[in-house]
């Protein structure tokens, strides 16, 4: 595995009088390369806004939330060999203070498997999301995995610029019996424009656990670093995204 120790040197220096102004955008697109244990990766992804999105008031990585915007996401990601590839799509809908979100993929690698994702809940303050949710992995052969779930997200601005990010799921997954399922991430914003923090998910003892990082090089350009650790198999997975606001 790579050992990656330094990303993005010098960004700080990249427009920054612009930070001060808040900007608009209806577009998100991505481009994103992993390394894996076995090899590498590449993946692109596009989010379309119904409506504007201004950032400019909280942390800029948390601004589709805080902005309540109803979007449609795709993405798409290939093995560099052309073993497996995956493609997937997301709809997140948000009207009044209702949340909705519909959501499948398939992962290709000689055989299919298809996920399929809802989720439904409740804004229960300008910064905090409620919702139920149900997540379905169909695997070949018949052998296929019901997760139910209950999700909190919550964005706390502690003043300054600085703010705390958590976004939590917990519940279970049956496939002939049940096991603890879970999902966290949880960041720490010091300033509006950059935040880092923990990443853990998993079924069972099969999880994943790691950290990662944004930095807006100007309101409208992002870098990102991801490191994720299976903790059953310890392969490691590192992924660079640069994304663009337009």
């Amino acid at each position: 595995m790579k050992k990656i120790s330094r990303l993005f040197v010098g960004a700080a220096v990249l427009g920054v009088s612009s930070f001060s102004l808040a900007t608009d955008f209806n577009f998100e697109a991505g481009g994103s390369w992993f390394d894996l244990e076995q090899g590498s990766a590449w993946g692109g992804d596009f989010t379309w806004h119904f409506d504007p999105v201004r950032s400019g008031r909280g942390p800029y990585d948390q601004a589709t939330f805080l902005n309540r915007s109803s979007n449609l996401q795709l993405d798409y990601l290939r093995e560099s060999s052309g073993d497996f590839d995956a493609i997937g799509g997301m709809l997140e809908l948000y009207l009044e203070g209702f949340f909705a979100g519909f959501g499948a993929s398939r992962f290709s690698n000689g055989f299919d498997v298809d996920s399929y994702t809802l989720r439904g809940g409740w804004m229960t303050g300008p910064s905090t999301r409620v919702t139920g949710n149900w997540d379905r992995i169909e695997m070949p052969y018949g052998s296929n995995i019901d997760i139910l779930t209950m999700g909190i997200k919550h964005v706390q601005e502690l003043g300054g610029g600085v703010a705390f990010h958590v976004d939590a799921e917990v519940g279970g997954a049956s496939n002939g019996s049940t096991e603890l399922a879970h999902a966290l991430r949880a960041d720490y914003y010091p300033m509006p424009h950059f935040g880092f923090g923990l990443r853990s998910s998993g079924i069972g003892s099969d999880r994943d656990y790691g950290f990662g990082t944004r930095y807006f090089f100007t309101p409208q350009i992002s870098g990102e670093f991801e490191w994720l650790r299976n903790d059953d198999t310890s392969d490691d997975t590192i992924q660079i995204r640069v994304g663009a606001r337009f």
